[in-house]
């Protein structure tokens, strides 16, 4: 539990200086076709934040030799994130397509805590 403690103020600071330095980062690594993709970042680094915490989870599971239980909850939402995303382009565009990560990812972490 001390690890969770160091490392997701960590994560989320880099996080926060990732989403904040969005747009020199596009200009630095990308051309300016890409100048689009800076709205994307909000959602994309929750759904990081929440898939890095996930980790944390997943481990703990593979710890207390729970892994059918993870092997499922994998697969699960991995089969979700293709329907949600299919919903989610159909019905708003891509913009909201990092949406359906954050949602996917915030799903598996309820699942995840509920079932340690």
């Amino acid at each position: 539990m001390s690890t969770i403690k160091v490392a997701i103020p960590i994560i989320f600071v880099v996080l926060l200086l990732i989403y904040i330095l969005r747009a020199y980062i596009v200009d630095i690594l990308f051309t300016p076709e890409f100048s689009g993709m800076e709205e994307l970042y909000l959602y994309q680094n929750i759904g990081d934040f929440i898939r890095l915490f996930n980790w944390f989870f997943s481990i703990t599971f593979i710890v207390k030799e729970k892994i059918s239980v993870y092997i499922f909850s994998e697969i699960f939402y991995g089969f979700n994130l293709r329907w949600i995303s299919i919903f989610n382009n159909s019905n708003y565009g891509n913009s909201k397509l990092y949406f359906t990560v954050y949602v996917k990812y915030n799903c598996l972490s309820r699942f995840k805590s509920i079932s340690l």
